[in-house]
């Protein structure tokens, strides 16, 4: 570490008058793709300024993986967990497990869910009441009783609906 006190420092004094002039235009910077530019307010075109790239670092390491390596978790002991990089490299960190805080207030409901898939049939339920008794329909026409070989049946074309064939030997 090094003592700030061990260099001297000058005291230069400062007086903002001396530095008066005539007031300046306006400016505008802006960001380009490629660079940082300025303008005068009022001016058609921008000017370079600096190129991004030199305002751009190396590319850093990135974290692969971050994992428990020893402790339980158990409140009042210590985890240390191990951060590996991408470039293989790694580094550690302790964690003191402190005692679990007071259950936090409800939320707020969150919103309605999907609909679900469609369950099965459920089993049958009991027979119902016996429904009223129904109208009485007109009476029907009287049936004719005809006596009939079946040689003479497959020759009708068709049948007379009204007719009740039985047919005989």
């Amino acid at each position: 570490m090094v003592d700030i006190n061990a260099f001297p420092i000058k005291t230069i004094p400062f007086n903002p008058a001396d530095f008066a002039g005539v007031d300046g235009k306006e400016v505008e910077l802006y960001v380009s793709p490629t660079h940082i530019q300025w303008r005068y307010v009022g001016d058609a075109s921008y000017i370079d300024l600096v190129p991004l790239s030199d305002l751009t670092g190396p590319t850093g390491v990135g974290i692969t993986s971050v994992v428990r390596t020893s402790g339980t978790g158990a409140a009042g002991t210590t985890d240390t967990y191990t951060i590996t990089f991408d470039d293989a490299s790694t580094t550690t960190f302790d964690v003191l497990n402190g005692a679990d805080g007071a259950i936090g207030p409800e939320g707020p409901t969150g919103p309605e869910g999907p609909t679900g898939p469609e369950g099965p049939i459920g089993p049958e339920g009991p027979i119902g009441p016996e429904g009223p008794i129904g109208l009485t329909g007109a009476d029907g026409t009287d049936a004719v009783w005809t006596e009939i070989t079946q040689a003479d049946y497959d020759a009708l074309s068709p049948p007379n609906a009204s007719t009740l064939y039985v047919i005989v030997g």
